[in-house]
């Protein structure tokens, strides 16, 4: 009685692992679809409407000047840290280079 009940779970244990063989063969070839949502773009800014005359010109000129100035700083701030890289590697090569220099002379002799 006892060998039955060994040999029935053997064979639910193979029924379940021929099982569980099928379903990963079958999620290897399963499909999955995937809705991407994003948000609505901004509305585009109107362009602004200057005034004609000495004011319209005034508010153009100030307008030009703003996105100069932002566009300068913009860059600045961009290229600080290659400028400051290169400062640093510069010093470091002009030292390296002195003290090579001093080495290579030797000991200056005494008076």
């Amino acid at each position: 009685m006892v060998q039955d009940q060994i040999n029935a779970e053997e064979a639910n244990l193979e029924a379940l692992q021929s099982q569980q063989r099928v379903l990963a063969h079958e999620t290897t070839y399963g499909t999955v679809s995937v809705l991407l949502v994003s948000k609505p773009p901004p509305p585009t800014a109107r362009p602004v409407k200057l005034a004609g005359g000495f004011t319209g010109g005034l508010a153009a000129g100030w307008h030009a000047l703003r996105q100069v100035t932002s566009w300068l700083l913009t860059g600045f701030g961009a290229a600080l840290p290659f400028a400051a890289f290169v400062i640093l590697a510069v010093y470091a090569g002009l030292r390296g280079w002195r003290w090579l220099a001093r080495r290579r002379a030797g000991p200056h002799p005494a008076g």
